[in-house]
């Protein structure tokens, strides 16, 4: 019914605390045909040209557990401690990359937004979650739409 498709990424990193982990999930649709929507080799081609300006490690991957993936990146990582963004682009190929620090980098706080706001043209203003707020009646609305939508899907 939309057409879309969707981009996932995960950032993890270790809190000072040893009991402490921050860890986001983001999934975001963006249309599948036309404009500037889900053509894999374009977002790997923007995501290793963003990995490379802030010196990540960029590994392909298949498909693995979350445990698979925490382990896979404190093998990869260079500093000795495991922060990493997992995404996996949109488009026919899923694409999954595992980005990992290098001795004189760090993961980015925004750098799956910033790779989102690239690739579909963004204006930058959208890297700030809080310029992406809507009213509380615009949610609502949403929500509903969001609701009858699961419903309808239901009925097939």
């Amino acid at each position: 019914q939309y057409n879309s498709d969707v981009v996932v990424f995960e950032r993890w990193a270790q809190m000072r605390s040893s009991a402490a982990m921050h860890m986001q999930v983001h999934l975001i649709g963006v249309p599948r045909e036309g404009g500037k929507g889900a053509d894999s080799e374009r977002w790997l081609k923007e995501v290793t040209s963003m990995a490379d300006d802030h010196e990540l490690k960029l590994h392909k991957m298949g498909r693995y557990s979350r445990d698979e993936i925490a382990g896979i990146a404190k093998t990869t990582s260079e500093s000795g401690t495991p922060p990493y963004i997992y995404m996996q682009l949109p488009g026919s190929n899923k694409i999954r990359l595992l980005l990992t620090p290098t001795r004189t980098s760090s993961v980015p706080m925004n750098f799956g937004r910033e790779v989102v706001v690239k690739c579909m043209g963004l204006p930058t203003d959208r890297l700030e979650w809080r310029s992406c707020q809507q009213s509380t009646e615009e949610e609502t609305e949403l929500a509903k739409k969001l609701k009858a939508s699961f419903e309808a899907a239901k009925k097939h």
